[in-house]
C-alpha cells in the first residue's frame, strides 16, 4: 500500500532529496514560518527520510517554545559541526536564546521557509468534491496550508460554523494584547500604528512587537491585514465585550483625529453602547453613509440615544432620502411641534419635500400650523432632494418623476 505523500515546495522536496542522496552527511537545518506553513509537515517527512535510511537524527519542533536551558543545549549540539540536527521554530517569541541559536543554524545554511500554497497546490490538496472552490479556498485561507486544510471539506463557497470554531484552539492562548490587535485588525485598523498605539497604550516599537506576535500565528496575510476566513474567526469567537470595546475606542480615537469612522461604528449598530464620544461617532459615521446609503445613515442617528432636533431633522432627512416618507415626516413632525425653533424651518422642508414626493404637498397644513403652505426658504437641506426615494433607475414615485421634485 502507497501512502500519499504531502505538497512541499520546491526547497522542500531539495532538502528531502539531499538527504536520501546522502543520508549520512550532517545536517544542520532550521525550518522558520509563521503558524500553520506545514514546519511540522516538513519535520514529520525529514524524521521519515532518515528513519527509512536508517540514520539517527535530532529533530526538534516548536522551538519557540522552549527554555533558554534547552536552546543553549540545542545551540551546543548545532556547534559541535557533528550531529544531524533539524530545529522548526516561528519567528516569534523570539527570546535570546532562540536568537542565538537560529544565528548558529543560519551561518551553516539558510533556513528552510515553508511559504503558502499557490493556487495549484491548493487545487492539488482539495478532494475532488471540492475541488470547483479553489478560488473561493485560496482567497479565504491567503493558501496558509493548515487554514486550506481546515476548509477542504466544503460543498459551497460558504465559511461554515464548523470551520470557525476550529479557530478557537488558534486564538484562546493569545496573550491580551495579542487578541486586542487582532481585533483591531478585525476592524480594519492593523495598519494604523497611531490608533494601534494608543489602543494598546505602547510606544511604536512595543506595536511593532504586538504586531510582530500576531503574524506569527499565521492568521494575517502578507500585506499585514487577517485573512478573509481569520477575519471571520475572530469576529465570532472573540469575547462580544471585548470587540465592541476595541471597535468603540477605535471610533473615538478615529473621531478625534478627524478620520473616517463609518466602518468602525457600523458593527455597533444594535449593540446597545452608548455615551456621548458613541454618540458623536454615530452622527459622524451617519454623515459618511448619508450620499450612498441614506437608510443606513438613518439607523446610526436612530442610535443616538436621546436625539436633538439637529438629530432627528438629520434622520428625517435620510429617511426620506431612503423612501421611508412615513418616518421622515413622523420626525419631522416632532421638531416642527416641538420648542426648538431654530430646527422648524429645516423640519418643514423636509416635512414639504417629502409631502411633494407623494403628490400631497397642496394637502399639507400640518407642515405650517395649519396656515397656507407658503414657499419654504431654502436651508441648507434645498440641494439634497433631487433623489429622494429613490435609487437611480428605480424610481418609487408614482406621481412625478423622481429627478424633478420641486416645491410649487
Amino acid at each position: 500500500m502507497t501512502t500519499e505523500r504531502p505538497v512541499l515546495d520546491a526547497d522542500a522536496r531539495s532538502v528531502l532529496d539531499g538527504i536520501a542522496a546522502a543520508p549520512e552527511a550532517v545536517l544542520r537545518l532550521g525550518v522558520l514560518a509563521p503558524g500553520g506553513y506545514g514546519k511540522t509537515t516538513v519535520l514529520r517527512e525529514i524524521e521519515r527520510a532518515y528513519r527509512d535510511a536508517g540514520v539517527d537524527a535530532t529533530i526538534v519542533d516548536d522551538a519557540h517554545l522552549l527554555g533558554d536551558s534547552e536552546l543553549l543545549s540545542l545551540r551546543s549540539l548545532v556547534e559541535q559541526g557533528d550531529t544531524r540536527i533539524v530545529v522548526a521554530y516561528r519567528p516569534w517569541p523570539r527570546s535570546r536564546a532562540l536568537a542565538a541559536l537560529a544565528e548558529s543554524l543560519g551561518r551553516v545554511r539558510a533556513p528552510l521557509m515553508p511559504s503558502a500554497f499557490t493556487r495549484e497546490q491548493v487545487k492539488a490538496v482539495l478532494p475532488a468534491s471540492s475541488r470547483a472552490l479553489v478560488d473561493f479556498v485560496h482567497h479565504q485561507t491567503g493558501g496558509v496550508p493548515r487554514f486550506v486544510a481546515r476548509l477542504a471539506g466544503l460543498n459551497a463557497p460558504e465559511i461554515t460554523a464548523e470551520v470557525v470554531a476550529s479557530f478557537r484552539a488558534d486564538l484562546d492562548w493569545l496573550d491580551a494584547d495579542v487578541q486586542k490587535f487582532l481585533l483591531a485588525a478585525e476592524a480594519g485598523a492593523a495598519l494604523r500604528l497611531d490608533l494601534l498605539s494608543a489602543l494598546l497604550g505602547k510606544d511604536v516599537d512595543a506595536v511593532g512587537e504586538v504586531i510582530e506576535a500576531g503574524r506569527a500565528t499565521g492568521l494575517l496575510a502578507p500585506d499585514g491585514t487577517l485573512l478573509p476566513v481569520a477575519r471571520a474567526a475572530v469576529a465570532a469567537l472573540s469575547r462580544t465585550d471585548r470587540r465592541i470595546a476595541v471597535r468603540q475606542k477605535l471610533a473615538e480615537l478615529q473621531l478625534r483625529s478627524g478620520g473616517p469612522v463609518l466602518d468602525l461604528v457600523k458593527p455597533l449598530l444594535g449593540t446597545g453602547v452608548g455615551g456621548p464620544a458613541v454618540e458623536a461617532a454615530f452622527q459622524a459615521a451617519a454623515r459618511e453613509a448619508l450620499p450612498t446609503d441614506p437608510a443606513l445613515s438613518a439607523r446610526l442617528l436612530a442610535a443616538v440615544g436621546t436625539p436633538s432636533a439637529e438629530v432627528a431633522v438629520r434622520q428625517a432627512a435620510a429617511s426620506a432620502m431612503a423612501g421611508d416618507l412615513d418616518a421622515a415626516l413622523r420626525l419631522a413632525d416632532r421638531v416642527i411641534s416641538g420648542g426648538d425653533q431654530g430646527h422648524r424651518g429645516a423640519a418643514a422642508e423636509v416635512a414639504a419635500i417629502a409631502l411633494a414626493h407623494r403628490g400631497s404637498w397642496r394637502a399639507a397644513p400640518s407642515c405650517t400650523g395649519g396656515r397656507p403652505a407658503p414657499r419654504p426658504p431654502r436651508s441648507p437641506w434645498s440641494g439634497r432632494w433631487a433623489r429622494v426615494g429613490c435609487r437611480p433607475g428605480r424610481c418609487r414615485s408614482r406621481h412625478r418623476p423622481c429627478s424633478t421634485v420641486v416645491l410649487p
